[in-house]
């Protein structure tokens, strides 16, 4: 029988893709608030999210609107890995549709393990490996 660690299972990671934090911050459809209220998951997006979600931005007011929601978030960074994982992504010929951005959110999520949440299915599903969280 094995033994079973006092802090409890490992929690499932999440990566928020920038379509579900844009439909939070618009009150549309809230997966993100769906999937925060699960036990035993860590929800994190990455620094393109924000970088996309600035591009969006109108005025200061949607900046702060937008700092506030990823505040709460662990942010990952783009490093060397996620570069060396989007060339090996680059030289597949299926995944020609995905732009730079995407490739790096799939990239991240498959150098760090995580589940992508994102209503863009049509564009990461794709991509081998890549676990895409359903509702």
């Amino acid at each position: 029988m094995e033994a079973r660690s006092k802090a409890g299972p490992e929690k499932q990671k999440y990566l928020i893709d920038s379509d579900v934090l844009i439909n939070h911050i618009h009150k549309k459809r809230d997966t993100l608030v769906k999937l925060i209220e699960k036990d035993n998951i860590e929800v994190s997006a990455s620094v393109l999210n924000k970088i996309e979600l600035y591009r969006g931005a109108r005025n200061e007011k949607d900046k702060v609107i937008i700092d506030d929601l990823l505040r709460y978030f662990f942010i990952y960074e783009v490093e060397e890995l996620i570069a060396d994982k989007v060339y090996e992504l680059c030289s597949i010929n299926k995944l020609g549709s995905l732009g730079p951005m995407d490739l790096m959110i799939a990239a991240t999520c498959l150098v760090n393990n995580l589940v992508l949440v994102t209503h863009n299915l049509k564009h990461f599903s794709p991509v081998p490996e890549l676990k895409i969280y359903k509702e």
